[in-house]
């Protein structure tokens, strides 16, 4: 009887430790899967943002950049377009709107996408987080989940300052002005956080290599 109940003490203790190194190996698999599938969307964000051009770039301002003005004479105007007219390099060139409104169109497109991917990608580091084992591995998923909802929120705030270029509501340049040094300061904002954030998980992260094995 006390050996058959050795037996059944060992037997429930190897149980116990088979099911912990289980759910350890099932936990470790769960975190690098997640990780993976985040830079897999960090990527994607990345490559799109190599989509935009040093003009789109000048957007993010509220610039309209000199190549969208064209000769007054053989081009119409109208009165919403007078204020941006003013910040033509040569006096009698004009904005024009139609090629202004395809380009902002295709970076409007293209922020929404790299959003969507940086957005994405912090949900799947914070999926990781929730199933991490220990402290060390989820304060550092919990760094780059809070990283890339920063690093979207640049972008975001980019894409609609583009889009006030196209805002014909707007009554001045001095109050278009206004609205996107708001957003361009969030964004600079935003970005600094996603860069400190970044660091602080990437530097948990060589101090603790052990740990992500």
């Amino acid at each position: 009887m006390k050996s058959t109940i050795i037996r059944i003490v060992i037997w429930g203790s190897v149980a116990v430790a088979v099911a912990v190194v289980s759910y350890i190996n099932y936990a470790a698999h769960k975190v690098s899967q997640r990780i993976n599938e985040a830079n897999v969307l960090v990527d994607e964000g990345e490559a799109k943002m190599k989509e935009l051009g040093s003009e789109d770039y000048q957007f993010f301002s509220g610039i309209v950049p000199q190549s969208f003005f064209v000769e007054g004479a053989k081009h119409k105007t109208t009165q919403e377009d007078a204020f941006v007219n003013k910040t033509a390099s040569k006096k009698e060139a004009v904005l024009d709107r139609a090629k202004l409104e395809k380009s902002i169109a295709k970076t409007d497109e293209i922020l929404n996408k790299v959003v969507e991917s940086y957005r994405a990608a912090a949900v799947k580091f914070d999926e990781g987080r929730k199933v991490a084992l220990g402290s060390v591995v989820p304060k550092y998923l919990e760094l780059k989940s809070q990283a890339y909802q920063k690093r979207a929120d640049a972008e975001e705030a980019h894409r609609k300052a583009a889009v006030l270029l196209l805002d014909k509501s707007i009554p001045s340049e001095s109050e278009r002005r206004k609205k996107v040094n708001v957003l361009f300061l969030e964004a600079c904002n935003s970005h600094s956080e996603f860069i400190r954030l970044d660091d602080e998980a990437e530097r948990l992260h060589d101090d603790n290599k052990s740990k992500f094995k």
